[in-house]
């Protein structure tokens, strides 16, 4: 018995581990291939590290420097063919490598990027090597080799594909505008750089400057980014200015803080083409070195509206009133479903009223809120298996969601499937703010809403549950 419980377990550790690190399974938008995926040419000339330095996943592979002969690859099944940004992973030690060299074969060609893995703060991290078009499928890889010329001991351990959609654009600063080109000098190797490169200049007036222009596809809010590597001589005072559609806005970072990683400079409306930019000066007051690396604008989604439906008046008494323009969302047909079960469905709103609009009688309001909240299957004709807690007295918008007002007597659609509905007021859950012990009321009859009601009054009571 004790065997098979360790075998069980067994069994469940395995699953986890390989929904967390088989290739494709982090998400949709990213791809994780861990070196144990990975194809190792001549395996047996790379030994196995599981210490307790931070792999990725529970190991990784590692090799004394050689002549290029030893490789890891590493080929992630694309699902989506796009821009991507890769990353590596690996652990830092006194003897890794300065000059290991990762070639990326991409979509139209390939690039070796030369990664220092004795670099400070790069071990146990995500180190971002380019970004890179893919083909959806396997034609995509990433090599790491032993050589030449690594400089010490070469680790292997994973790689991430991270999708970039068509709403995420990045300016780097070769493909900026450099304002003097020779007073910004080029950095290039650094661990936590976007890429290959930086550049980097001692503070100034703000005579000197960097603009970042992308091409947006489309107009809409974007939040911009900004990227650069901490030092202890930077700039705590460096200010981006942000031209953005209707205005600009200057926002200063601390780049001593926050290193090797996007950080949002704010939200901005851009329309679409190559008029909005971002600049960053040398000054004033910027205190420090200035670094200029690159720039990301991320489109925001659209606001979700809250859809308002038509009234249901298509009488009009003159130009431009309601049943003129008949605006609002067209009600679907039919409006109402009678489920069988003692309720009915508003295919408007998706609200599931109680069929029988007068089951107990008139109640005070906190009796009404009582009666609602406790109504289950087995009561007031229902058998559509409700408990208690799940229906609700309706609030004002939902209870005048019901209206017609092209109809009144009841002011209801002219084909409804409700029972007993009485010509006169209903409660809501909506108190009147100017007066609290008075509650909104709806007049089923004529559509009009009631403020001036007492909650100690017995009103009319109809029970709604489900709804968004």
């Amino acid at each position: 018995m004790k065997n098979q419980k360790i075998a069980l377990l067994l069994v469940i550790i395995t699953a986890i581990t390989t929904a967390l690190f088989l290739p494709g399974l982090a998400c949709a938008e990213e791809i994780i291939v861990d070196n144990w995926n990975a194809t190792v040419d001549l395996d047996v000339n790379w030994s196995t590290y599981s210490g307790s330095a931070p792999t990725y996943g529970y190991d990784c592979r590692y090799i004394t420097e050689g002549s290029g002969g030893d490789t890891v690859t590493w080929a992630p099944d694309v699902s989506e063919a796009g821009t991507y940004e890769v990353y590596a992973w690996w652990i830092y030690g006194s003897k890794r490598a300065t000059n290991v060299p990762y070639t990326i074969h991409y979509d139209g060609g390939s690039e070796t990027v030369r990664v220092n893995q004795k670099a400070s703060g790069t071990g146990g991290q995500w180190n971002l090597l380019g970004t890179y078009d893919f083909a959806s499928g396997t034609s995509g890889y990433v090599v790491l080799s032993d050589g030449p010329a690594a400089g010490g001991v070469v680790v292997a351990d994973a790689v991430r594909f991270r999708f970039l959609d068509s709403d995420v654009l990045i300016v780097d600063n070769p493909d900026a505008t450099v304002f003097t080109e020779g007073y910004w000098h080029r950095l290039s190797g650094c661990p936590d750089g976007y890429e290959t490169d930086l550049r980097y200049k001692a503070e100034g007036d703000g005579t000197y400057y960097v603009t970042y222009r992308p091409d947006l596809p489309v107009d809409g809010d974007y939040n911009v980014y900004a990227w650069w590597i901490h030092g202890s001589k930077r700039a705590t005072n460096a200010p981006y200015t942000i031209t953005y559609n209707g205005g600009s806005e200057t926002v200063r970072v601390n780049q001593k803080a926050t290193s090797g990683q996007w950080n949002l400079l704010g939200t901005y409306p851009f329309v679409a083409g190559t008029s909005g930019y971002a600049e960053l000066r040398d000054g004033p007051g910027a205190a420090g070195v200035v670094i200029a690396d690159a720039v990301k604008w991320e489109l925001q989604p659209l606001p979700t509206y809250a859809p308002v439906a038509k009234t249901g008046q298509t009488t009009s008494y003159a130009p431009g009133d309601d049943g003129d323009l008949e605006q609002g969302v067209t009600w679907p047909h039919p409006r109402f479903t009678n489920n069988g079960d003692g309720t009915v469905t508003d295919n408007l709103t998706g609200l599931i009223w109680l069929k029988n609009a007068d089951c107990d009688g008139t109640k005070i309001w906190a009796d009404a809120l009582t009666f609602c909240n406790g109504l289950a299957e087995g009561t007031c004709g229902l058998s559509d298996g409700s408990v208690p807690g799940e229906w609700r007295l309706p609030n004002l918008r939902e209870l005048q969601s019901l209206i017609d007002y092209g109809n009144w007597d009841p002011a209801l659609p002219n084909i409804h499937p409700f029972d007993n509905v009485q010509p006169d007021f209903y409660w809501s859950s909506t108190t009147v703010m100017s007066t609290s012990d008075y509650a909104w009321l709806v007049c089923i009859d004529t559509g009009r809403l009631f403020l001036n009601q007492e909650k100690s009054y017995a009103i009319y009571v109809w029970p709604v549950r489900g709804g968004n």
